[in-house]
């Protein structure tokens, strides 16, 4: 995903980029005080959602937007601005969004739901996840290294949940059992979701991964794994013998239901 944001203050574009980095931090994020260099970089580079202040002093956010249209007509347009009085001329542009200043991280998580032109990334990858004797995943046939404890097991509760979304709260609760949620735990499981989710993009398998307002899923559409595979199908069940998600205490019990199948 590829963001602009444009605000001639520069108190209120740090403000924004901000927003913008906690509601998605696996964006790519270029950040301008001039509309001039913002249309440069449109031209050179796709952009999928331009988060646009409308008050500006050299080029109106207004006309700025319909420069963007004009250079790349899927490009989606999120005014962030303090005038409400814009709104229908907006509109009128086919805007995705309008969102009042300050803006913060919850109003542009919204708005990146509701976007005119959804952000797609199309599997080009076959991909394959192994809970049985140990959790894996496999793209194109060779495993993914993931070095990291912590990202590595949310990955592996997010494939258990079977696409449900989960909290932050659940994710800190399932990686660090005992402790208490306050701001430190937080800190690092936020930590934890943005290291999983650069990982996949690097990998080139991010849209593994549906984000919403405090709410992490595995899409599982996107890739085939042996433990959904056996619960649709009895027979694999009663005669499977590994282990389910050996490695992780929460996986106990399903690995306690499918001893007793057998």
């Amino acid at each position: 995903m590829n963001f602009i944001a444009v605000d001639d203050e520069r108190p209120a574009l740090r403000m924004l980029e901000k927003a913008i980095w906690e509601a998605r931090p696996e964006c790519q994020l270029s950040s301008f005080l001039t509309a001039k260099e913002a249309l440069q970089y449109a031209k050179e580079n796709r952009v999928d959602v331009a988060f646009l202040d409308i008050n500006m002093a050299e080029i109106h956010g207004i006309e700025l937007a319909k420069r963007l249209l004009e250079i790349n007509e899927k490009t989606n347009i999120l005014f962030v601005t303090g005038y409400q009085e814009f709104a229908l001329e907006a509109f009128s542009l086919a805007a995705s969004g309008y969102i009042m200043k300050p803006a913060d991280a919850r109003a542009i998580d919204l708005e990146l739901t509701r976007l005119r032109n959804p952000l797609k990334v199309w599997p080009d990858k076959q991909i394959r996840i192994k809970c049985f004797g140990g959790f894996g995943i496999f793209v194109n046939g060779e495993a993914l290294l993931i070095s990291w404890a912590k990202p590595k097991e949310l990955l592996a509760y997010l494939v258990h949940k079977r696409g449900a979304g989960i909290s932050s709260a659940e994710i800190a609760a399932i990686l660090w059992e005992d402790k208490e949620y306050n701001h430190s735990v937080r800190t690092q499981t936020q930590r934890v979701i943005s290291q999983l989710i650069k990982l996949l993009e690097e990998a080139g398998i991010g849209y593994l991964i549906k984000r919403s307002w405090n709410s992490l899923a595995v899409d599982t559409s996107k890739f085939s794994c042996d433990y959904y595979e056996c619960l649709e199908d009895e027979d694999y069940m009663k005669h499977h013998v590994e282990e389910y998600m050996s490695e992780y205490s929460w996986g106990e019990t399903v690995t306690g239901y499918l001893s007793r199948l057998q």
